[in-house]
């Protein structure tokens, strides 16, 4: 079966098209995987709203993966939304404006997103570690989850992400030394809020790998 996942995020829409096989749904073989940066989220922490320009650049996006999906023969589309619009006043006018594209898309809770990144590990990152726990920081949102084995034991998402905590404290280019101690505080804040850290710690998203690739110097991909 093949099926295309759209993941409308605060900074970017990324686009992923799998075969996967019925008798073993945890295998599947990658056949298009795209991102597009259109800035959902850009203004939102200052505004409460969804600029016009970010939502026609993500909508835009939106449907030409859903026109790409019909043209590989994309038998089932998932397609989702997750803090920018759960923060905006104008969300669910955003949501609307997609299912009139004959793009609809579903709004996930921050733990629903928490849970669905530490299913992906589960099954794409077996591990003889009892605990492991996983780390995704995006753009409008960060979640951690703790996993014994394969199994859940507590997940939690708090409205902080790069994008966020870029447009409220960092003015400067390089960043000041009082813009990051402001920015460092706010985080603190939130700590208590996620669960501790135990074991194998592994991190998704694309704020981790362009950290990697910086420490590396990689190519940021």
């Amino acid at each position: 079966m093949r099926i295309a996942s759209i993941d409308c995020g605060t900074n970017t829409v990324t686009f992923l098209v799998v075969d996967v096989k019925k008798e073993d749904p945890a295998s599947f073989h990658i056949v298009e995987d795209k991102v597009e940066y259109t800035k959902l989220g850009e203004g939102l922490d200052r505004n409460g709203f969804l600029l016009e320009m970010s939502i026609k650049r993500s909508l835009d996006a939106i449907f030409g993966y859903f026109q790409r999906a019909h043209a590989l023969g994309v038998q089932k589309v998932i397609a989702f939304a997750t803090e920018a619009v759960r923060l905006a006043s104008n969300g669910a006018v955003f949501l609307e404006k997609a299912k009139t594209l004959g793009c609809p898309i579903s709004l996930l809770s921050g733990k629903e997103e928490a849970r669905f990144v530490s299913l992906a590990v589960s099954h794409s990152l077996p591990s003889k570690q009892i605990f492991r726990s996983v780390l995704d920081i995006g753009g409008g949102s960060t979640q951690l989850c703790l996993l014994e084995k394969d199994t859940i034991l507590a997940c939690a998402s708090v409205p902080l992400g790069v994008v966020v905590l870029s447009e409220r404290y960092l003015q400067s280019d390089p960043p000041t030394q009082e813009e990051t101690k402001r920015m460092t505080a706010e985080i603190d804040k939130h700590l208590d809020m996620l669960p501790v850290v135990q074991g194998e710690l592994i991190g998704v998203s694309g704020s981790l790998l362009a950290l990697g690739c910086l420490e590396f110097a990689l190519p940021l991909f």
